[in-house]
């Protein structure tokens, strides 16, 4: 028996099918002796009733002979039952003889060279399942039709003439012209045994046969189901060795890892012992990000906070994307073609590191890339790495660094071997490119080989696994912030997929208040937030959101009858509180005194060693930022690392024995506050004053710098530090139209968050300082900078008191319409010049005109011109800004509306506006609005009223053919029609069928007009 195992080589076979050919084998043999012995005895227990017969020997060989030659046709069935049993040796044998060197190569230990996609084994195994298959059907046929018979009988009438006896016993010719015919009664004893052993050697095989087919359809159809079935490597140890039941464990248990860990949202503060804290679970507060494919068109000017620019500003050829599938979904109109290197791009607290742990969890809930939840792409192992646990210095390998994924642990070998056999099942998340301290080493991976079971620095094998010149084929995602994408710049490769995450909307924020914060206080937060641009636009930013939400709740908790009037409003306020809030239920002396807690929560003053506590931590946090590290080391931050400030990180490994913890503060922007409260206490006057003049154009302390603007008190430091801010505006050049200049446009903005933060303890005197400064500053131009809500807040609120501004330009930015409501803020302004704003190009919408009527209808409003293209008002918006036009208080006369979407509706109130005679609009610019025939007939009958004063009027690209144009001619045609000057280029019109409408243009009244046409 041990023979046999030997020779068939289990290695080859599947367990059942190996106990199939192992139990026919063995059956087959046991049989043989059987019926062996059958043979031998059978003659002996054949005999006859010969009736005295002379040779009865003769008789009854004789009629044995016969017996034998009409049941078995002349093949033994002990012949036939070894044939059967060593064609299946055999087809077995040759079956692992083809296949010998390819279970030898896979049993290697070395993974490469498992990554071959070959589906050699699969198909000689089906060839030899179906070659067993076919000869058990051969064998089948051919024992119950052609050789023997259903039943061998017991009883047998044996037949034999006389000339076979004559020859036997020397009978005369002349005596066999007498032939006779005799009859015999002859008795087999072993053809019940053998009629038996016969239907259970037929019964067993055809089970066998049975277990054979249904071997080969599960096989079959299990290829169909999952194309990796066939593949070498996960044949031989899926269903070969039957060894899927160690991944699917190691999955399991990673999955379960997952979804233990991540099920709540980590709060702010941590959760102390016996205090009744509700947990928030993320599945719960979870809110969907706005993900745009590719970059949203605006510029990235290197710096390296971005924190306070929400924006979200849609773009006509993009949709964004709404499920964490289409991530990964193929390109369009190529359904094979999938990204496999995707770079997600998103600003300081945006929610990438959210996104990848949420990517993370619904893969483990399951919802996500697996073949139960459907549609998209199937992963059945996800890892997600956060870079800044890779800065040492230490070489790794694939293997290694699977282990070192975020709940992942040790990797078994056949674990392994699975993974490099299946790279399209592998997601591997790289999180926070901008953490890495070793960034621009990524570039220089040709430096070491391709060799997956060599050892080398963490960035060659993330640049070579991004490349795909290692793993090949599996699915790579990193996150970083926008400023660190030059170091990911690879020769001749991009990535195949880039996305921008930006953050939420108003909805989105609305939704996240509404989860986060508790019943009866939600709505109060709410209407706070939405009514004042500056906390909005901080909440666009999820990590801010939550900060904003914390802190507002928090203050109400106190005092439920606070009034909102007196929540804060300014960065510097809202993260004042979160640090009150932090220290206050983190460090030991507060949390345990509910006295001392209420005298910090309503004085907002440290005691002196929590004070020297936070300078300490201040000093720290200014050197991170100085030498752009967001990590330290455990000895860096020694005797604070409870105080509720500091983040524990994972402990960076050293070597095979030793670790070293380390450490980050909760949130950058905690960061950057104790940086500036170090700056501010650590020196003088002068010293501060030079500080602030060093770095006000390095991007890295941009916040830092709003922060100390903020955190300013002493009367004679904020004025002189407020005197400082306004002097570094730079002067407008003589010669210069507008101000500032292209390159000082940035430092302007950042100034003027500087003195909004500043103004709330600098009473009046920056006000004067500002007019001082200021005065001779007639045009504004602020276009093209990234603007957003936020900072319309800070530059309305700088504006008013700068009398002299005529124009104002905030053109080709990010402001929405709760940054254009800050606009209106102007229109109260004593002594206000300002007559033209160009606000196009932005996505105010149909709300950011809602309240126009108001803001135009005015004495004080001096606006003439208004410039909102592109800014998506659509219908109802231009409806808005209709009533506004029909108030006798509305001056506007110059009005550029163009590629709004406007159409025949929006068109239509707008002429009636025109029609009326408070409506003063000379130039009207509409191109691009798809207002059709139907709206130009609209148009038209304004235009032949006496009211209408339009004298400039554009309309090119508007589908306007020959029957709108035969409307606008009949208005043409009135002597009340005022036009001069007209563009309908760019629409479907030909010279032919002008000519047609040639009359009325040669109408007296119209000598003057300027057409241009589009033939």
């Amino acid at each position: 028996m041990d023979t046999v195992k030997e020779f068939l080589a289990r290695e080859g076979f599947n367990h059942f099918s190996f106990v199939v050919v192992i139990g026919s084998v063995v059956f087959g043999i046991n049989l043989l002796g059987v019926f062996a012995d059958i043979e031998d005895k059978e003659q002996r227990y054949f005999s006859c009733k010969t009736k005295g017969q002379e040779d009865k020997d003769f008789l009854q060989r004789t009629c044995f002979a016969d017996y034998q030659a009409k049941n078995t046709r002349g093949f033994p069935l002990y012949g036939f039952v070894l044939l059967n049993v060593l064609l299946v040796i055999m087809v077995c044998f040759f079956y692992y003889q083809s296949v010998r060197s390819k279970l030898e190569d896979l049993e290697r230990e070395d993974p490469e060279m498992q990554t071959n996609q070959s589906t050699l084994l699969y198909r000689r195994y089906c060839i030899q399942l179906a070659v067993r298959l076919t000869l058990g059907m051969v064998f089948r046929i051919l024992q119950w039709i052609v050789l023997y018979p259903l039943n061998f009988p017991s009883k047998y009438a044996c037949e034999l003439s006389s000339d076979r006896e004559a020859k036997h016993t020397n009978i005369t010719s002349s005596d066999a012209a007498n032939v006779t015919r005799s009859w015999y009664h002859c008795i087999n004893e072993q053809a019940e045994k053998k009629t038996n052993c016969t239907i259970a050697f037929f019964a067993v095989n055809v089970i066998f046969n049975v277990f054979i087919l249904l071997e080969l359809i599960y096989v079959i159809i299990k290829a169909k189901i999952n194309v990796y079935f066939r593949e070498d490597l996960e044949f031989f140890n899926t269903y070969l060795l039957n060894k899927p039941k160690v991944t699917k464990k190691y999955v399991a248990g990673m999955k379960e890892k997952i979804k233990n860990n991540t099920k709540f949202y980590e709060p702010l503060l941590p959760n102390i012992p016996g205090e009744d804290r509700k947990l928030l679970e993320l599945d719960k507060i979870y809110t969907n990000l706005i993900i745009y494919p590719g970059r949203v068109k605006h510029e990235f000017k290197g710096k390296r906070h971005e924190i306070f620019e929400g924006y979200l500003r849609s773009q006509e050829s993009h949709q964004s994307i709404n499920k964490i599938e289409n991530i990964f979904a193929p390109e369009p109109g190529n359904p094979r073609k999938r990204p496999l290197s995707i770079m997600i791009i998103g600003r300081p607290g945006v929610g990438k590191s959210l996104l990848c742990l949420r990517i993370l969890r619904d893969w483990a809930c399951g919802k996500t890339f697996n073949e139960e939840a459907g549609e998209g792409k199937c992963f059945e192992f996800v890892y997600l790495f956060k870079f800044r646990h890779f800065n040492s210095d230490e070489k790794i390998n694939l293997q290694q660094l699977l282990k070192r994924g975020h709940f992942a642990g040790a990797v078994a070998n056949e674990v392994y071997q699975r993974i490099l056999s299946h790279p399209e099942k592998v997601l591997l998340i790289f999180d926070g490119l901008d953490e890495f301290g070793k960034k621009e080493n990524i570039v220089k991976e040709e430096e070491f080989g391709n060799n997956l079971a060599e050892t080398l620095p963490f960035s060659a094998l993330y640049s070579k696994l991004t490349l795909g010149k290692l793993f090949k084929g599996a699915t790579v995602v990193t996150t970083s912030r926008p400023t660190a994408l030059s170091y990911v710049s690879f020769p001749n490769k991009t990535f195949d997929r880039t996305l921008e995450i930006l953050g939420f909307n108003s909805e989105q924020i609305a939704t996240y208040v509404e989860r986060f914060c508790e019943d009866f206080r939600k709505q109060k937060i709410w209407n706070h937030i939405r009514s004042n641009a500056n906390l909005l636009s901080l909440c666009y930013i999820p990590v801010n959101c939550h900060i904003v939400c914390f802190s507002l709740q928090e203050r109400l908790k106190r005092d439920e009858d606070n009034d909102v009037d007196y929540l804060p409003t300014t960065l510097t306020e809202i993260y004042e509180d979160a640090l009150v809030l932090i220290v206050c239920k983190h460090n030991p002396q507060y949390r345990r005194s509910p006295p001392e807690q209420e005298k910090l929560l309503s004085s907002r003053y440290f005691d002196p060693e929590v004070e020297k506590s936070l300078n300490s931590l201040g000093e720290i946090a200014y050197k991170g930022i100085k030498e752009d590290r967001l990590i330290f080391e455990s000895s860096e931050v020694k005797k604070h690392e409870e105080s509720g400030l500091l983040h524990r990180l994972p402990n960076q490994q050293v070597d095979v024995i030793r670790h070293k913890e380390q450490y980050c503060f909760l949130h950058l922007t905690i960061q950057e506050l104790l940086a500036a409260r170090y700056i501010i206490k650590g020196k003088s006057l002068k010293e501060l004053k030079s500080w602030i003049s060093k770095h006000l154009r390095e991007g890295k302390w941009e916040v830092v710098m709003q922060f100390v603007a903020g955190l300013l008190h002493h009367e004679e430091y904020v004025n002189s530090i407020v005197g400082t801010f306004i002097t570094s505006l730079p002067p407008q050049m003589s010669g210069e139209a507008s101000w500032p200049h292209f390159s000082n446009k940035e430092l302007v903005i950042r100034l003027f968050k500087c003195i909004f933060e500043i103004s709330r303890n600098s009473k009046n005197q920056w006000k004067s300082l500002v007019a001082e400064n200021l005065s001779g500053v007639v045009n504004l131009d602020l276009s093209l900078v990234s603007l957003t809500d936020g900072d319309m807040t800070a530059i309305a609120f700088v504006l008013q008191e700068i009398k002299s501004i005529v124009s104002v330009d905030v053109s080709r930015n990010h402001i929405t319409s709760i940054g254009w409501q800050e606009m209106y803020k102007l229109r109260k302004m004593s002594g206000c010049k300002l007559t033209t704003l160009n606000i196009s190009d932005n996505q105010i919408g149909v709300g950011g005109l809602k309240h126009l009527p108001v803001a135009l209808a005015t004495n004080e409003c001096k606006l003439t011109t208004l410039n909102i293209r592109n800014n998506q008002i659509g219908v109802d918006g231009l409806k808005h800004l209709s009533d506004a036009l029909a108030t006798n208080e509305c001056k506007l006369t110059t009005l550029d509306i163009r590629h709004n979407q406007i159409g025949v509706d929006g068109l239509k109130h707008l002429s009636d506006a025109l029609a009326t005679n408070e409506c003063k609009l000379t130039t009207l610019d509409i191109r691009d609005s798809s207002i059709g025939d139907n709206g130009l007939k609209h148009l038209s009958v304004a235009l032949a009223t006496n009211e209408c004063k339009l004298t400039t009027l554009d309309i090119s690209g508007n589908q306007i053919s020959v029957d709108g144009l035969k409307h606008l001619s009949e208005a043409l045609a009135t002597n009340k029609c005022k036009l001069t000057t007209l563009d309908i280029s760019h629409n479907p019109i030909f010279d032919d069928e002008f000519k047609h409408l040639r009359h009325f243009f040669d109408a007296p009244a119209t000598n003057n007009w300027k057409l241009k046409l589009l033939t």
